[in-house]
């Protein structure tokens, strides 16, 4: 279980929330009692989008709840400015973790666009295409994967096979059939996907590189490592030429190829791997970054399964400390990290002291997780196998 946060699948960019490219991406409310006119509700909307850009979700859908309120007072329910403003609503919604919540507004949107703008528009493909990855999101892969399926039927008749908007959702729905459990089938949707996306978009394009990405990743979770950790290593060489040493995708497909070297058996080469993607995490995003963290967690499990559990210990009571700082300590990630220190103490030789950590392991994490839960399971197994 708990060898390991895992690795982490990228999902295509392409959430088509806007219009047309339009800077109707996001949009904010007038003070109480003013006066509210289109012009004023284009500067709404363009304030909005400035907080969304910086991350501010919560407050992009809060000024967009009110936008979307003048709007239908100022050009009617039915305008496209209204709808874009619903959906920009939907989108802040989602961006800012509640995707059960946005998907019930996209789900409204699909409806209203289908009814003002027709089944075909790029506007409501849009939208189903943020309802199924809301839903995805929302963690409903079967029904994401319906959803995507269909709409990669439709956008292929309308569109084109080879549109970028076709590919996106071949993407998505990949993704959702591996998270469904079927890593075979994904993987054989990936490698036609990303073989298309070289043709279309180009060997160079992110797309193409997201693509390359979870064919690995569902192959090694299909455990098929002998054929994922040389596209890892592929992937990692060309990811760093195109974006460069330092870019999110280019660290995370350096994660995944190290721990899928790991799971290979290779454990003092994974331990290598991670070694140095902890000092370059840590230079990039800082010490305190759960991506650093995560590093530094599978760093310490590959030490430890690699025969040298004491530094593994010295590692994860540092870690342990760092994610219960940074957080918390009801955290799954320090759950996680709290695991497998106890389980290094004990395999260590001090069984008293490793039944002590996990007593308190398993009381936190069936208060957290539930008793059900497979981490909770875990770590109560391990304290019967010690003894506790």
């Amino acid at each position: 279980m708990i060898d390991g946060v895992g690795s982490v699948p990228v999902v295509s960019g392409h959430v088509f929330s806007n219009y047309n490219q339009a800077a109707d991406a996001g949009y904010p409310a007038a003070p109480m009692g003013a006066t509210v006119d289109a012009e004023a509700l284009t500067r709404q909307r363009k304030d909005a989008a400035r907080r969304y850009e910086r991350g501010d979700y919560a407050e992009a859908a809060d000024l967009l709840r009110n936008v979307v309120a003048d709007s239908i007072r100022v050009l009617g329910a039915e305008h496209l400015k209204t709808l874009s403003a619903r959906h920009a609503l939907a989108r802040s919604v989602r961006e800012g973790g509640n995707p059960v919540e946005a998907a019930r507004l996209f789900r409204d949107l699909v409806i209203d666009h289908t009814r003002v703008v027709g089944a075909d528009d790029p506007r409501t493909l849009n939208c189903r295409h943020n309802l199924a990855y809301s839903i995805s999101e929302g963690g409903d892969a079967a029904e994401a994967a319906r959803l995507f399926r269909d709409l990669v039927a439709d956008r292929t008749r309308v569109l084109g096979a080879d549109h970028p908007d076709t590919l996106a959702p071949r993407h998505n729905l990949a993704y959702c059939i591996g998270q469904g459990g079927d890593q075979a089938e994904a993987a054989r949707l990936f490698r036609v996907l990303a073989a298309d996306s070289a043709r279309v978009l180009g060997a160079d394009h992110p797309d193409t590189l997201n693509a390359r990405h979870n064919l690995a990743h569902s192959l090694r979770e299909g455990g098929d490592r002998a054929e994922a950790a040389p596209l890892y290593r592929d992937l990692v060489a060309d990811s760093a030429r195109i974006l460069g040493a330092d870019h999110p995708d280019t660290l995370t497909a350096r994660h995944d190829l190290a721990y899928c070297v790991g799971e290979g058996g290779d454990r003092a080469e994974a331990a290598r791997l991670f070694r140095d993607l902890a000092t370059d995490h840590t230079r990039v995003l800082g010490g305190d970054h759960p991506h650093t963290l995560r590093v530094r967690h599978n760093l310490a499990s590959n030490i430890g399964q690699g025969g040298d559990p004491a530094e593994a210990v010295r590692l994860l009571h540092v870690l342990v400390a760092a994610r219960t700082r940074v957080l918390g300590a009801d955290h799954p990630a320090t759950l996680i990290s709290r695991h497998n220190l106890a389980r290094g103490v004990g395999e260590g030789g001090d069984l008293a002291e490793a039944v002590g950590l996990l007593r308190v392991l398993v009381a936190d994490t069936t208060r957290v997780l539930g008793a059900d839960h497979t981490c909770t399971q875990h770590s109560r197994q391990l304290l019967e196998r010690y003894g506790g």
